[in-house]
């Protein structure tokens, strides 16, 4: 039962991120939006590369099905997977000009997040199994997993509108999030850490 859920898991991610890179070729060029809307395209095609081989090695019977880490790693990538779809979704339909407006109305919606939180949630799961020995992959990909993490940490916009906000990390690995009263969190080694706070996402992304 454990190996067909990651396999339904793994389809429905792959769904969502072919909806993804199928709208960032649409929206070609990506000069209004931010900047990691224009690294979305190779950080998808990076996780189809990972989540194919997770494919692979399941049907050469090289995985633990039941290893709960596996199944928590790859719902998380298939939960950030679907929110890129509905980001990309949200800016696919209208002109150029128009297409940083409609990225800050959907980032008013209740619950949005931004999409730099959205891929860093997309790569972390694989990162972790890459990093456990869970999955095998590439050291050119793990070295790209590693280097796209570290830069969308350092890109997160400011945002000094007051929205209520979370931060979730589950299973291994470390984590740094910054909050709003200037508390730094950092989750290192096994365990979940969950970090809510008041927070602001800026109103207008950087371009």
């Amino acid at each position: 039962m454990s190996s067909q859920r990651i396999d339904k898991l793994i389809s429905y991610t792959l769904r969502f991120l072919n909806d993804v890179a199928e709208k960032w070729e649409a929206i070609l060029p990506h000069d209004n939006l931010p900047p990691s809307f224009g690294n979305t395209g190779k950080w998808v095609a990076l996780v189809q590369e990972i989540l194919v081989g997770v494919e692979d090695q399941q049907k050469a019977n090289n995985l633990d099905p039941d290893d709960p880490m596996i199944l928590e790693a790859i719902e998380s990538t298939k939960g950030a997977a679907k929110a890129l779809s509905a980001i990309f979704r949200a800016v696919a339909d209208v002109s150029e000009t128009e297409r940083e407006g409609c990225y800050e109305e959907f980032l008013r919606k209740p619950g949005s997040v931004g999409i730099e939180t959205v891929l860093l949630q997309l790569l972390q799961g694989p990162h972790e199994l890459v990093n456990e020995c869970i999955i095998e992959a590439t050291v050119d990909q793990d070295h790209q997993l590693a280097e796209a993490i570290n830069e969308l940490v350092v890109s997160q916009p400011p945002t000094p509108m007051n929205l209520t906000a979370a931060v979730a990390h589950h299973g291994k690995g470390d984590i740094f999030s910054n909050a709003s009263n200037g508390r730094q969190n950092i989750n290192k080694g096994n365990g979940a850490q969950y970090i809510s706070d008041r927070m602001s996402l800026d109103s207008k992304p950087r371009s």
